[in-house]
């Protein structure tokens, strides 16, 4: 009769996640979520030695025992000896390829022939993506707090979170979520009072997302999020694209938007202040791509 096979002990489990630096051990993958392997297989040895076990990924895991992947046990040591000293998250978006690349921004969407620079706050607050042999979309942006500490990046689809603030990174294939505790370094009241102003139905409730990157359809990648300085910001919901100024004159934000990929806004140059007539810039703006009654201007 066949005896049931015990559990691996917690502490054992643990061990060996943090030893793979809270991913997948192999540094050729970037996954957060584990399985635990058994380099001296069980039905052989019935052993739960942490000496002879590793942390992988669903995907790796499946791949060395369906024989895809053929890692010798020399390798799989050699990754346990790997000093980890990144403490960055990391991910990929892959973004399957479409007809037209396009950001959609809320309920509006943008496009480039070529990419384009969806706006540019400063260094630490920006967005674009840029379109490499015709049909491979690559998107870069960065996200800071209000103080200009740098939260989040995304390099031509490699995603970092930095290590040490209290953002928590979320991920499963083709999307990518980060939140924050909503508090005056990531949500102040005055940009949650303007955007309420204008869309009424905006409640971040006890965290704010600071970042939702989901691929929505081939070559289509839909964007919310909040990019904030100290006295202006833009802030994307599901629905609008908000652009915020803290002008005791102005009580509510200036927002677009529209009827979901359909409606395209064509600009050739960033979202900038400019664009809503709040400074100097340089940019032109064509809707003739859109249906004009998708756009909305408060």
């Amino acid at each position: 009769m066949a005896s049931s096979r015990p559990s691996v002990p917690e502490a054992t489990k643990r061990a060996l996640r943090e030893q793979a630096g809270s991913k997948c051990a192999n540094p050729g993958c970037a996954a957060g979520r584990t399985h635990l392997h058994h380099i001296r297989e069980w039905a052989v040895y019935q052993s739960h030695d942490g000496r002879h076990m590793i942390a992988i990924c669903p995907t790796c895991h499946d791949a060395v025992h369906h024989g895809s992947l053929k890692i010798s046990d020399e390798t799989l040591h050699r990754w346990k000896r790997i000093t980890r000293t990144d403490a960055a998250k990391r991910g990929h978006l892959y973004v399957e390829p479409g007809r037209q690349a396009k950001l959609l921004l809320g309920s509006i969407a943008v496009a480039g022939d070529a990419g384009l620079l969806a706006f540019e706050l400063s260094k630490g607050n920006h967005l674009s993506f840029a379109l490499q042999d015709e049909d491979i979309m690559l998107l870069s942006l960065a996200v800071a707090d209000r103080h200009g500490h740098k939260l989040a990046r995304l390099v031509d689809n490699h995603v970092k979170i930095e290590a040490g603030t209290d953002v928590e990174y979320n991920h499963v294939p083709g999307r990518h979520t980060i939140t924050a505790p909503t508090s005056a370094r990531y949500m102040p009241r005055w940009t949650l009072e303007r955007i309420q102003a204008t869309e009424p139905g905006y409640q971040p409730g006890e965290r704010v997302t600071l970042l939702d990157l989901e691929v929505a359809e081939p070559g289509i990648v839909r964007v919310a999020g909040v990019w904030l300085e100290p006295r202006r910001g833009i802030v994307i919901t599901r629905l609008r694209l908000h652009f915020l100024v803290l002008d005791p004159m102005r009580q509510g934000s200036i927002a677009m938007a529209g009827e979901g990929a359909d409606s395209v806004l064509r600009y050739t140059g960033p979202i900038t202040a400019a664009l809503f007539g709040f400074g100097p810039g340089e940019g032109a703006l064509d809707l003739s791509g859109s249906r004009r009654r998708g756009a909305i201007w408060k």
